[in-house]
């Protein structure tokens, strides 16, 4: 395994919904120490330990290092877990959109994980095998998590942009309004989602302030903060101009999205890239992609990780040599490597996303 870590000295994370990465205005690195425990380090300083590999080839880059080793995690049984299924969070525009949530059973603070699909903006659902079993894995580990549709671009134009990112900042309000009812912490909420999920995350990272990408439809006031205090993306456009020009299928479906070739309307596509909105005050970012995708290139995960670190926001690098487009969340370490013992990618999301959320 490759690694680069920082070497600074470290604080503990701040879990708050205002202040993610307090700093000072320094600059601010995760670091985890090899039993997997993260913590925020404030400083100037950017230096990295020298690499070390082995043969597993998964190089983890930026502000924090892998966590090579964990329990396998896995989905518990049912009946250890409160699950609610098809809830309304948001009335849409004659379109509601729904959340299925996953807690464990007698539930109190507990951090939230928001789970989103991809399917390039067009398609997808919420009820994916993949997506039901991370959120249950997440709930083993203590989570609470929700999978939230939705609006798609296969619908109809009604659907472009921003109407996807404005229903994810609606999931947002919308579990952070009602987190006593689910024994969760609205303090601490955290995005995980695949492709244009990813996407979508990154959006509510770094354009969480941006009030013209709501468009009414949500029934939470928009007083209520859509802010997110981690972000775990999986292979995602950050850049729609570029990724339209990297590879046909991004194009396709960037155009679906914007109603429009992303060359052809630089400021609307600028619009809805995160990487447009990055800022000191984003929250921490991991970032997950195979070197071997040829639908979304890894250089867009790369793009915003670096823009993040140039900005002083902590950010994180998973990179799977092997690895295509479309793996499973908190499984593509097992899928591409075929090994249940060595699980970098897994432990090192699941250890990112307690350091994020303050779980000891």
């Amino acid at each position: 395994m490759l690694v680069r870590t920082s070497i600074e000295t470290s604080r503990t994370l701040s879990a708050s919904a205002s202040s993610p990465n307090d700093c000072g205005g320094r600059a601010a690195h995760l670091v985890v120490a090899l039993a997997g425990a993260f913590t925020l380090a404030c400083g100037g300083s950017d230096s990295v330990a020298p690499a070390v590999a082995d043969s597993t080839q998964v190089q983890v880059t930026g502000s924090f290092a892998s966590v090579r080793a964990c329990a396998p995690p896995s989905a518990p049984a049912d009946a250890t877990l409160s699950i609610t299924t098809g809830v309304v969070y948001s009335p849409g525009k004659g379109d509601a959109q729904r959340m299925d949530i996953v807690a464990p059973k007698g539930a109190s603070q507990r951090p939230m994980v928001l789970l989103l699909h991809g399917g390039g903006w067009r398609h997808g659902l919420r009820t994916d095998d993949s997506l039901r079993f991370t959120a249950r894995v997440l709930a083993g580990q203590g989570f609470v998590a929700a999978m939230a549709d939705y609006r798609l671009t296969e619908v109809g134009p009604m659907n472009e942009f921003p109407a996807s990112v404005a229903d994810v900042r609606c999931a947002v309000r919308w579990l952070r309004s009602n987190a006593a009812r689910y024994g969760a912490d609205p303090s601490r909420i955290a995005v995980a989602g695949l492709s244009a999920g990813g996407h979508l995350a990154a959006m509510l990272g770094t354009a969480r302030d941006e009030s013209r990408l709501d468009d009414g439809s949500c029934g939470v006031s928009t007083a209520v903060s859509p802010g997110v205090q981690a972000v775990l993306s999986y292979y995602a456009p950050s850049e729609l101009v570029s990724c339209s020009a990297e590879t046909t299928t991004c194009l396709e479906a960037s155009t679906s999205l914007l109603g429009v070739a992303p060359s052809a309307s630089a400021s609307l596509a600028s619009r809805a890239s995160p990487i447009t909105y990055v800022d000191p005050s984003d929250p921490p970012f991991l970032f997950v992609h195979g070197l071997q995708d040829d639908v979304v290139a890894p250089e867009q995960s790369r793009l915003l990780h670096d823009a993040l670190l140039a900005a002083g926001v902590p950010a994180g690098f998973v990179e799977l040599p092997n690895a295509g487009h479309g793996f499973p969340m908190l499984g593509a370490s097992r899928s591409v490597l075929g090994d249940s013992t060595q699980l970098p990618e897994t432990c090192t999301a699941l250890g990112f996303l307690r350091a994020a959320l303050g779980v000891s």
